[in-house]
């Protein structure tokens, strides 16, 4: 492990770094400072490589040997810590740029009020202090990020995430699946707001009978089908101008209740016969 971390502009030392100084100053051999310091010399062997993050023991241990304070021990460690956690932040956000492309960030500033950064005239303040210009891409991923309520977005390519059930037409390809599960994803957060009783298939029965009449006779149904679903236990989740032709719906039961997704209408009918027969799947056509 480096001891000392150089990261735009900024500098910060391992407190390995300075341990190893006082080691050499000493004179004394690891073993006789190991001794002195209260510990064993495998454990400073350890520490003296950077191999171990600095306990509060040895923290304690220095500031009695030295006359300093415990804190000025731990705040080391911590700049550390700090900027190698931001290194790694960052070089995920890098990684998550890829599965950006594939998302229409407009898409969520239109239908769910994130803010539009292209219109900001200052930057934004990052988790780091540090201010990003308004409209990056950078700052649009901590957005999403936020809003989607995950800590990458590099987890909406893993086929797995939302469910292992898929009904499509041929090979799902990559761009498919992030969409798909960034959509779930939607879903799964509004239902979490939402607040309905256990899944019970009679009362849902009752439901797609009342569904099919609404079908029927009532332009902008939806909004009164959420209603009624929710008694029966399935929180009904209606995805508005969807530019995403191929994502027709999906479905999942979490929590004892379930969540149905709804991007094109007309799979309606199809998705309540799914989760009539507990098939949960994510549809693509």
């Amino acid at each position: 492990m480096a001891l000392k971390l150089e990261y735009k502009g900024e500098t910060v030392y391992h407190p390995s770094f300075y341990i190893n100084e006082l080691v050499e100053r000493s004179g004394l051999t690891q073993e006789d400072f190991a001794k002195r310091l209260g510990t064993t010399p495998k454990n400073l062997s350890i520490l003296l490589k950077g191999e171990q993050s600095l306990s509060i023991d040895i923290a304690t241990n220095l500031s009695r040997m030295l006359g300093t304070t415990i804190k000025h021990w731990l705040d080391i460690q911590q700049k550390y810590d700090e900027l190698k956690a931001r290194i790694k932040s960052d070089e995920e956000t890098e990684k998550e740029k890829e599965i950006f492309e594939y998302i229409d960030y407009n898409y969520f500033v239109k239908n769910f009020n994130l803010f539009d950064l292209s219109k900001a005239r200052t930057g934004i303040i990052n988790s780091y202090g540090n201010e990003e210009a308004s409209g990056s891409t950078t700052t649009k991923i901590k957005r999403l990020r936020e809003f989607l309520k995950v800590s990458s977005l590099k987890v909406f390519e893993d086929i797995d995430f939302i469910t292992k059930s898929w009904n499509c037409e041929g090979k799902l390809e990559k761009e498919d699946i992030i969409k798909a599960n960034v959509l779930m994803q939607i879903a799964l957060n509004e239902a979490a707001k939402s607040k309905c009783e256990k899944f019970d298939k009679k009362k849902f029965e009752k439901a797609v009978g009342y569904a099919h009449l609404l079908m029927k006779m009532k332009p902008g149904f939806m909004k009164d089908l959420k209603e009624a679903f929710l008694d029966s236990g399935v929180v009904l989740v209606y995805m508005p101008d969807l530019s995403i032709k191929k994502i027709k719906c999906g479905s999942k039961k979490i929590g004892g209740k379930v969540v149905l997704m709804i991007c094109d209408t007309n799979f309606l009918p199809d998705e309540m016969e799914n989760v009539m027969e507990g098939k949960f799947a994510i549809t693509i056509k």
